[in-house]
């Protein structure tokens, strides 16, 4: 079975290597949209809906983040994508590491925003509560505790949640996940010594308020990486802190022209 994705062919022509996004745990590709969008006057870019997500529902033995890093292996293998930048959100960010773990020919550089297997602590509950959440009202209920204190959600940041989720099967398939992935209020650790042995540029981006996956995951890794700590910001840099992502991708573009 291949991947879905959502692909934003580039405006101009330009030697940057490909961008690929992939979105965290019971996200939706289309949050990269307006990434996309604003990164095409240089390159194209694939945003993928992950195992047991989106249009890669049901993915043969959707579960473990090792599963999807070798989903997205493959399927850029099969698009003849063999050197790409990678870009990833929570457990996405796990899955872009253990891509670049794998195949680490194929990475060019790693932007990871929040990044899931960095630390054990993570807020199992919360993520529980987001993989059962069906309507609008508990959308909206939940989703502002993915964000800095403040932050308004939006109607259209709501909507394509709802939508999503009442695809059949959808909100089981997270529970399946999440089932696997955290146990007894922990994640799986990524081996990071062997990722910053690797011989691919690494940024890191995380709030100071970030609820979900604590930033004291990031602080010892500083002088190590290109780490970004942003004040008064929660889960979602995309969100919260798009000048700062695209600024962050563009340097790595730039870098690899």
């Amino acid at each position: 079975m291949d991947l879905t994705c959502r692909q934003v062919h580039r405006t101009a022509e330009t030697d940057a290597l490909p961008v690929v996004f992939l979105h965290g745990f019971g996200g939706l590709s289309s949050q990269w949209e307006p990434l996309q969008l604003a990164l095409s006057h240089l390159t194209s870019s694939l945003a993928y809906d992950l195992p047991g997500h989106g249009g890669a529902l049901n993915y043969p033995g959707f579960g473990p983040p090792k599963v999807a890093a070798r989903a997205v292996i493959a399927d850029l293998s099969a698009r003849c994508l063999d050197r790409v930048h990678l870009v990833g959100h929570s457990m996405g960010g796990a899955i872009s590491s253990l891509v670049a773990l794998f195949d680490p020919q194929r990475v060019a550089s790693l932007t990871l925003l929040a990044p899931g297997g960095f630390g054990p602590e993570i807020d199992q509950k919360m993520l529980e509560q987001w993989a059962g959440a069906q309507t609008h009202e508990e959308f909206a209920q939940l989703l502002p505790h993915f964000f800095a204190p403040g932050f308004h959600v939006s109607e259209e940041m709501i909507t394509p949640h709802v939508k999503a989720r009442s695809q059949p099967g959808a909100g089981e398939a997270l529970q399946k996940i999440a089932r696997e992935v955290f146990v007894n209020g922990k994640q799986g650790m990524l081996p990071l010594d062997a990722l910053l042995a690797l011989d691919v540029p690494l940024s890191l981006i995380w709030g100071t308020l970030d609820s979900i996956i604590p930033v004291s995951h990031a602080l010892p890794l500083e002088g190590r990486v290109d780490l970004h700590i942003v004040e008064d910001m929660g889960h979602m840099p995309v969100e919260e802190q798009p000048e700062l992502v695209k600024k962050v991708i563009l340097q790595h573009l730039r870098a690899d022209l």
